[in-house]
């Protein structure tokens, strides 16, 4: 398998991908939920797994090398775990916000960086989340972009339309 799919280039793999936003659309319709979705400043789109009352949000940022869209299955994952988590509360404590971010090559970086800080900023300054509420994960590509973010914070980029994240347990 390995050797097949070693032979296809960027855009014949990207041919085969369905958008972030369809397949959160598709998947919540198989899965009798209705969907939610949070628009960011810039278009980009971020939706919600679990309820989004919840106490405490985690930031997701999927897989794929930064050239592969959101897949099915880390939804699955998702709400697979959030349900687990949340089964022995009476209200939601966790949800998550899964970032569809760009892919390249269409989007190069630090697209996907300022895509994640746009969101992080819309969870503290409009969701009014706490920082002590808010979770940052991530798997493969994901986790790398969970690192860029935790670095931004730390060391702003010097690209200006990257927001500066300012961190304040103010909020209520």
């Amino acid at each position: 398998m390995r050797s097949a799919s070693g032979l296809a280039t960027t855009s014949q793999e990207q041919w085969s991908y369905v958008d972030t936003t369809e397949t959160y659309i598709k998947w919540c319709k198989s899965n009798r939920v209705e969907p939610s979705t949070e628009t960011l400043s810039d278009g980009t789109r971020a939706h919600w797994i679990g309820n989004r009352n919840a106490n405490t949000v985690l930031l997701y940022f999927h897989g794929g090398g930064f050239n592969a869209t959101g897949r099915p299955e880390y939804l699955d994952f998702l709400s697979s775990a959030l349900e687990s988590l949340n089964q022995h509360s009476d209200s939601p404590r966790l949800a998550a916000l899964f970032l569809a971010y760009d892919v390249a090559p269409y989007s190069t970086y630090p697209t996907q960086l300022r895509q994640a800080a746009l969101l992080l900023t819309h969870v503290l300054q409009t969701l009014h989340f706490r920082p002590s509420h808010i979770l940052l994960g991530g798997d493969s590509a994901g986790a790398n972009l969970t690192l860029a973010l935790l670095g931004h914070i730390l060391h702003p980029h010097p690209d200006p339309t990257i927001p500066r994240i300012e961190l304040s347990e103010g909020r209520h």
